[in-house]
């Protein structure tokens, strides 16, 4: 997540490793675990980043740090940033937005300018069930809270980039803690949500959930409150292919981590905002390849 003024716990890590004193007997572990092309360059790009957040115990806060580097490292990459400095500019804005999505392509999010989601979810959609579920799930409402009613974070004032960085970047986490674990745990046998390196992977899962929900969500509602701008979205090639790719992206991201272990309560909140804001014909209209039973499945963890 970003916010205009910088506050995240960050640690940036790119092969070769740095010489810090905090690293000694981590190195090997970093290279077990950041083993794919993509996350190389994630952390490769953003070694500005480096040493904001130093780690303590490499065995126990390793992994974690590791997916919120990643996670935010594409939040930088999509929004075009080489320093920590050019996003704590007050009213920083970015421009020319290129999304870095999982498989290494670029994604540009149009400059079209379409209502915020926090207008679209407190007006226009106020008394829209999905949204009105997540605000009263006491387990997951945090969530809304923090990326919706909070209206210093991107998600909240841009429903194109703003919330299309941070799905985005919940892709990302989602699969490097997935290749953490698979390297470290038998999921099918994680019981305990604290486990090294299992909450973090399933708050990164649960982030991607929400999102895909949220977006859906945006949509839907405009497609019923504000016709001029769905038109807009399904008439304009660049605007309806940034969607499509986004909520498809979404789809073999939870599908590709389908082996993800006990699906616990809070998770089965994101679920059910996810069942119901999925909307068939949304999905059609933007030309998503996945039926709203697909993302059911994969989000439930269900074995195929």
């Amino acid at each position: 997540m970003l916010r205009f003024v910088f506050s995240l716990s960050m640690v940036s890590l790119f092969l070769p490793l740095p010489s810090y004193a905090y690293w000694e007997g981590c190195e090997e572990k970093v290279r077990e675990w950041i083993t794919t092309k993509r996350d190389r360059y994630i952390l490769d790009h953003n070694k500005f980043l480096l040493s904001v957040t130093e780690i303590a115990n490499c065995d126990q806060d390793l992994g974690i740090s590791l997916m919120i580097a990643v996670h935010e490292g594409v939040h930088f990459l999509d929004y075009n940033l080489n320093s920590i400095e050019q996003f704590a500019v007050k009213d920083f804005t970015p421009s020319n937005v290129e999304l870095f999505l999982t498989d290494m392509s670029r994604l540009k999010a149009s400059d079209v300018d379409l209502p915020s989601p926090y207008y679209v979810f407190e007006s226009l959609g106020f008394s829209y069930k999905p949204i009105t579920d997540f605000k009263n799930n006491e387990l997951i409402n945090d969530d809304y809270i923090e990326y919706i009613l909070d209206q210093k974070t991107f998600s909240s004032i841009n429903g194109i980039w703003g919330l299309g960085s941070e799905i985005n970047a919940y892709a990302h986490g989602t699969l490097l803690g997935f290749s953490i674990l698979r390297n470290t745990e038998e999921l099918e046998n994680v019981k305990n949500y604290g486990d090294q390196g299992v909450g973090p992977f399933k708050t990164q899962r649960t982030g991607l959930i929400g999102f895909t929900s949220l977006v859906s969500s945006y949509l839907h509602i405009l497609s019923k409150k504000d016709i001029k701008s769905w038109n807009l979205i399904t008439t304009n090639s660049e605007l309806k292919l940034f969607y499509k790719r986004l909520m498809e992206q979404s789809f073999n991201v939870l599908d590709q981590t389908r082996n993800c272990g006990a699906v616990t309560e809070y998770e089965l909140g994101f679920v059910f905002i996810l069942e119901k804001s999925l909307n068939e014909n949304i999905l059609k209209e933007i030309e998503v390849q996945h039926s709203k039973k697909d993302f059911i499945s994969a989000a439930r963890c269900e074995k195929l």
